[in-house]
């Protein structure tokens, strides 16, 4: 392909990870299904393609694999970590969600959009009790959580 071609094709990648960013999935796995055919290179829009397929496909098995190899082969690149996370989202596995999140976070922990996710998401680092052996939910150890948070903010 001539280098117009390239530069056509370059456009479709970047116009179905704006779409799939924008929350348009329909758009984003259109544009992208078309941009990628069968081969699955370059890795740049490959975890936007397994967020659209796990929502558009209801395929998140298939979605999750684009993503985490997408995310193997580019560990730097933060769409990569936020498309994971938000696929996690989609299928109700917080559980996973906030892993993913966390990781995201030690690798990356100024960035703006991650750290957006977090804040709608309300995620917070798990709080060990004062008191250990009493349970997280007991009265007292509620009351000294709260003093620890209005303490240490």
């Amino acid at each position: 392909m001539g280098a117009a071609g390239s530069d056509t094709n370059r456009d479709l990648l970047k116009a179905g990870m704006a779409a799939t960013e924008a929350g348009d999935y329909r758009k984003g796995y259109d544009t992208l299904r078309s941009f990628y055919g069968e081969k699955l290179e370059p890795v740049d829009g490959l975890s936007h393609l397994g967020l659209c397929v796990a929502v558009i496909e209801k395929q998140t098995r298939k979605g999750m694999q684009l993503c985490k190899a997408a995310l193997k082969a580019q560990f730097y690149e933060p769409a990569h970590h936020i498309n994971l996370i938000k696929l996690y989202l989609e299928r109700d596995d917080r559980k996973n969600a906030v892993k993913a999140l966390e990781q995201a976070l030690r690798q990356m922990p100024g960035n703006a959009e991650i750290n957006r996710i977090r804040a709608r998401i309300r995620y917070r680092r798990r709080a060990h009790p004062m008191i250990p052996f009493l349970s997280r939910d007991n009265p007292i150890n509620v009351i000294f959580g709260r003093i620890r948070a209005l303490l240490w903010k």
